[in-house]
């Protein structure tokens, strides 16, 4: 993964973390990996869009990492907004080819498979990951880090699952980690 990843974060009253922010792990990622980032507040559905069209555009970015609160099928911008898989499709319009969407959000990938592989021929992703069970932050991260720094490393999706596997068994297992590719 040459390029950089644009993570899209909930506001911190709308954070799946709490008080924690995923950009601490992103910090901790580029100074240690090389592996740069942007990351971004979202409060609304209307910020969210306009983002998701910047990522589009913008192909510096090979990977899209979403860090909302979720459930299973969708994710929640605010406390009024939720964002459910077909919605994100339809933000993608097809325009994401060979990058990765990483969806940060606990449950979100708790769909059946159809509904998943549905999602990555309509956008257009190389690989889609993200989970099927709640997650928490320490957790979490310590598994992102894993897999972000494998992605660096190895270009397959089996390559990159084998080793997360090999590396990361016990939380891949427990917060029910996904990579479909």
């Amino acid at each position: 993964m040459s390029s950089k990843i644009l993570c899209l974060e909930g506001e911190k009253s709308n954070s799946p973390h709490g008080n924690y922010s995923i950009e601490t792990v992103l910090e901790f990622l580029q100074q240690s990996s090389g592996i740069g980032y942007e990351h971004h507040r979202v409060a609304t559905r209307a910020e969210l869009d306009h983002r998701l069209a910047e990522f589009g555009r913008l192909k510096s970015y090979s990977l899209l990492y979403l860090a909302f609160p979720g459930a299973p099928g969708q994710f929640s911008v605010s406390a009024r907004e939720d964002v459910t898989l077909d919605d994100l499709a339809a933000a993608a319009k097809g325009g994401w080819g060979n990058r990765i969407l990483h969806l940060g959000c606990g449950r979100t990938l708790k769909v059946l498979p159809k509904q998943l592989d549905a999602l990555r021929r309509s956008t257009g992703v190389a690989m889609l990951s993200g989970y099927t069970s709640a997650v928490d932050f320490f957790p979490m991260s310590i598994l992102e880090l894993s897999y972000f720094a494998l992605l660096d490393q190895y270009r397959t999706p089996a390559a990159i699952a084998k080793h997360l596997g090999e590396q990361q068994r016990y939380w891949v297992k427990t917060l029910g980690f996904k990579l479909l590719g």
